[in-house]
């Protein structure tokens, strides 16, 4: 009876209630073979055994030999592999050692997943369940579907300052002084989540964080003649773009090389950086080891101890003893006789000269330059029951070989990059600087300088608090000034573009600043000037009888940044060309005035219902307006924004910073240094990596969030990284190990 009929039968016998006598007996009787059935399955489960993927091989394997069961396969290749015949198999041709056939390449995946289905080989309902889904990877499956959705693209195009527009968020009613009240607690928290997450300066150098509750961000590809559809990519956070590692990494097929033992082998030692840098290593736990120490057959058949005084040899016959020991990170198997002599030690990790066990030593190295920290690393090894190499060698290795290496290794990395921009004629960097430090105190200072057109890191300086007497502005001004001082000596070094900040922007003066004799041009991040007429603008329509400024605030920002797409110079921003006036003509232009007697506005005749609510030419609102428009203090820092810079590749190097230097830990100095340098040499190394493509040959899309301009841009997933440099680096400190005599104190407290 096939499963239907069964069902169709199962549904007809519940519209009927047997007898109570005959549903007892039914009862029992299905109580009875359940357990009966339990029993058998319990008693089966011992001989099952799950030979997984290989089941299709397995199959035609059986087939091609003519065997009848899968016992007597098993038969055969035990006997094959004995070098007996099997008498308990009945083949229906000669049996002969022959080659397994690979699986057809033109079997289909439901072959595939019948052959499981049939095969009782134990495995669970859900493990089966598990190994079928495992075939086809879902990323793969998801990437597909995103490439059939998604047109290509051109990320670069898209996440262009130039293509990006103005997005706002929702309209912010006018609240003149009459009309405010008071906020409850929960609507402050919200504002307050809505505000700025970063410390913003306008133009005047003002930190004007709290003033500021409109919330504004950009929108890339808003320009594009056919915006793309950016919401419908999924989402990837930023940690994934800093690590970019695959799900299952392939890893490197270990040989082993085959050697005959006709002795004793002496114990490993490392004498150059070539002997252990990429070699593979592997867990092992006890109970293998002591499995394989005691299966295999020592080469020895009595003691070799020698009496130092009497000179007469032990002569202890085995079994001897495998004693297991544990020192740091390493196990040493020890072969004692039954009468207390040690024949022969092995260790699971190679040694210096001095004693110092590899491992040990490429462990502190490696989770430096992973970017993890030791307590960390040493909770996940205690859960694992695994030795670590100790605290104190751990920092004795990173200050003594560590630290100095990194930083040769990063000075003939930049030095490359440099000599590359040496014959330049003109040289744009952007510069930022990020305040690290547990929590958010402020201990470091790292001021980062980006070449405009490679985003190659140029350069990278450090400063500590108690450098500039623990005042974070001084400290920020000084590793700005070494930075620059550096690159000027360097490279052609014309243009510099950083964040609105006073001290900077005074250092940079064209006639007063420190680098005017350079004729050192300073450009500012437009997205900054956006920002601060936006708070200008709202802090003079909140005030009474000046509300008319809200309803116009989003066109006027609007055309700014139109303005300063357009300009080149001062004089075209404020008319070009004589007739239309970009930046003045806006006072005309919310009048409903768009002619007037030196020039007109450039757009199209507007409806006549346009739903805004013209200002009265010479009233309070107009006034305020005319004042922020004209505001002489800022207007003087136009020019600076007429470049359309943008600074958002720093952010992007921040956020590997994180990954490196994690505000919630506390580093020395020297370490904090070593890591931004190893942060530096991360992003050089996998910024130009080629992206990701799908089966069908297309990019993967994701979008990625930017909290600090609270706006989404387009992200290509890019090709795993390789962190091909680290092995250079790693021989590197191997080599300053080897050549201080691999001397490293380690102390007793390594015994684990």
């Amino acid at each position: 009876m096939d499963k239907r009929s069964k069902e169709r039968t199962r549904a007809s016998g519940e519209n009927r209630s047997p007898p109570p006598q005959a549903k007892k007996k039914q009862s029992n009787r299905s109580e009875e073979g359940l357990l009966s059935r339990k029993e058998f399955d319990r008693r089966r489960a011992k001989t099952r055994v799950n030979v997984g993927y290989s089941f299709p091989r397995w199959r035609n394997f059986k087939q091609h030999k003519g065997l009848r069961s899968d016992a007597d396969v098993a038969n055969y290749l035990l006997d094959c592999y004995y070098g007996k015949s099997s008498p308990g198999c009945t083949p229906r041709k000669k049996l002969k050692p022959e080659p397994i056939a690979a699986l057809p390449s033109d079997a289909s995946e439901s072959d595939g997943e019948e052959d499981i289905e049939a095969l009782n080989l134990g495995t669970a309902a859900e493990e089966r369940e598990e190994l079928l889904n495992d075939r086809i990877s879902p990323s793969s499956v998801l990437s597909k579907r995103v490439a059939e959705d998604i047109p290509d693209m051109d990320e670069d195009q898209v996440n262009d300052l130039r293509n990006c527009v103005i997005d706002w968020a929702e309209r912010v009613q006018p609240q003149s002084g009459s009309e405010k009240r008071s906020e409850s607690p929960e609507e402050r928290r919200q504002q307050g989540n809505n505000s700025c997450e970063s410390r913003d300066y306008d133009t005047d150098g003002v930190c004007s964080d709290d003033d500021y509750v409109l919330s504004i961000c950009l929108r890339t590809g808003g320009a594009l003649k056919t915006p793309l559809p950016i919401d419908s990519l999924p989402s990837i956070a930023v940690d994934e773009t800093v690590h970019d590692s695959p799900e299952n990494p392939e890893q490197p097929e270990h040989v082993p090389s085959e050697q005959a033992f006709s002795s004793l082998p002496k114990s490993l030692t490392v004498l150059l950086e070539g002997d252990i840098v990429a070699q593979n290593a592997a867990i092992c736990y006890e109970s293998s080891l002591t499995q394989l120490a005691n299966f295999l057959v020592f080469p020895l058949n009595h003691c070799t101890w020698t009496d130092p005084v009497l000179d007469i040899q032990c002569g202890g016959a085995p079994p001897f003893e495998v004693l297991v020991k544990y020192k740091g990170s390493a196990t040493t198997l020890e072969w004692v006789c039954p009468y207390g002599h040690s024949i022969w030690k092995w260790n699971s990790q190679p040694t210096f000269k001095s004693g110092v066990q590899v491992g040990d030593f490429m462990m502190a190295t490696n989770i430096l330059l992973s970017g993890n920290n030791y307590n960390k690393v040493a909770l996940l090894f205690d859960f694992m029951n695994v030795g670590l190499v100790s605290r104190e060698a751990f920092d004795e290795i990173q200050d003594a070989h560590c630290v100095d290496s990194i930083k040769e290794f990063w000075n003939g990395k930049r030095t490359e990059v440099i000599d590359r921009l040496r014959h330049r004629e003109h040289v744009v960097a952007l510069a930022d600087s990020w305040n690290g430090g547990p929590g958010h105190s402020t201990q470091y200072c790292t001021c980062t300088a980006i070449e405009q057109d490679s985003q190659d890191i140029i350069s990278i300086e450090m400063g500590y608090k108690t450098e500039s007497n623990r005042s974070s502005v001084a400290l920020e001004e000084d590793v700005f000034v070494r930075t620059i001082d550096r690159l000027l000596k360097e490279i052609p070094l014309k243009e510099v573009c950083t964040d609105a900040h006073t001290q900077i922007s005074a250092l940079m003066h064209p006639e007063r600043g420190r680098y005017k004799k350079w004729g050192l041009k300073h450009t500012l991040y437009v997205w900054h000037a956006a920002k601060s007429l936006a708070k200008r603008l709202h802090a003079a329509g909140i005030a009474a009888d000046q509300s008319e400024i809200l309803d116009w605030l989003r066109d006027i920002v609007d055309h700014f940044w139109y303005c300063c797409k357009e300009a080149s110079t001062y004089e075209q921003f404020m008319s070009l060309p004589v007739w239309q006036n970009l930046w003045s003509g806006v006072l005309f232009h919310v009048t409903g005035q768009h002619e007037w007697t030196f020039g007109r506005c450039a757009h199209e005749p507007l409806p006549e219902s346009s739903g805004k609510t013209w200002m009265v030419s010479g009233s309070c609102a107009h006034s305020a307006l005319t004042e922020v428009v004209f505001n002489p203090r800022w207007l003087k820092d136009v020019p600076k924004f007429l470049n359309f810079r943008s600074t958002s590749d720093l952010e992007t190097f921040q956020n590997h910073l994180l990954m490196y230097v994690s505000k919630s830990c506390a580093f020395r100095p020297s370490i904090y240094e070593a890591r931004t340098l190893l942060a530096a040499l991360d992003y050089n190394h996998h910024h130009k990596r080629p992206p990701r493509m799908s089966g069908e040959g297309k990019k993967i899309y994701r979008k990625l969030y930017n909290r600090k301009t609270r706006s989404w841009s387009v992200y290509v997933e890019k090709m795993a990284k390789q962190y091909l440099y680290i092995p250079d680096l790693q021989k590197l400190i191997v080599q300053s190990f080897l050549a201080s005599d691999g001397a490293l104190p380690l102390p007793a407290s390594q015994e684990a």
